[in-house]
């Protein structure tokens, strides 16, 4: 039987662990959030998500520009070392292998005939094919480098007459690879000169005889260019 002190003793060890461990438990009370401190919490977790977010979406952005940026680079830098053949028909061959094949071969064999020492990198033709068109697609190769490019233009100014003598190319034209933009330019430089010549040209038949007039365009002036234009519906040889 355990005596008197020795249960005070263990009243007293038990009450000690009960105090302390309401102690422990008052602490731990004292550490969690209030309402006040909680909605601080949530006010900064929903800043730093905003802000994260913004930083997320300017960082795609910027991706997403340098991406668009070296695609163009590479875009640009390919028509810099690439030409357009125009007027080539295509091959009858039933085998899509064998029609690249013999694109391939028209390229190298037109390439020579411009004395252009490379093998192109890459032939092949633009757009869907169209029976209708006699002529073919256009066909583009691509050379390893800018300097092919122009050494196959100047020589194609120079020989293109005795390369047009053969059937194959009679109807051959070469330009460099351009843009929309570009094609569109060239194009209405074509027209302007087109009218130029048609305008320097003109001839009147009057009294069985053929009078041509030369006028003189002043670019940009458009006035004066609607003035000439009247002055020739005017015109009239006696």
């Amino acid at each position: 039987m355990p005596t008197t002190n020795e249960k005070k003793t263990d009243n007293t060890n038990i009450s000690s662990n009960i105090d302390t461990r309401l102690l422990l438990i008052e602490q731990q009370i004292k550490t969690l959030p209030t309402n006040d401190t909680i909605k601080q919490l949530t006010t900064a977790l929903n800043d730093l998500r905003l802000s994260f977010s913004q930083k997320l979406d300017n960082l795609e952005e910027k991706l997403l520009l340098a991406t668009n940026t070296n695609i163009i680079d590479a875009a640009t830098q390919e028509r810099k070392r690439s030409l357009v053949f125009i007027g080539l028909e295509e091959s009858s061959l039933s085998a899509a292998s064998a029609r690249a094949a013999e694109d391939v071969a028209t390229a190298v064999g037109v390439l020579d005939m411009l004395d252009v020492q490379a093998q192109p990198c890459a032939v092949y033709r633009l757009g869907k094919p169209n029976p209708a068109n006699n002529g073919g697609r256009l066909l583009k190769i691509v050379l390893p480098a800018s300097v092919f490019q122009h050494v196959a233009l100047g020589k194609w100014k120079q020989l293109r007459d005795g390369i047009r003598t053969k059937a194959k190319y009679k109807r051959l034209l070469i330009r460099p690879s351009l843009t929309k933009e570009e094609l569109e330019r060239e194009r209405e430089e074509r027209n302007k000169k087109w009218k130029m010549k048609e305008m320097n040209n003109i001839t009147t038949r009057g009294s069985g005889n053929k009078h041509r007039f030369i006028l003189v365009y002043r670019p940009p002036s458009l006035t004066n260019f609607d003035e000439n234009l009247d002055l020739l519906d005017q015109l009239s040889i006696l």
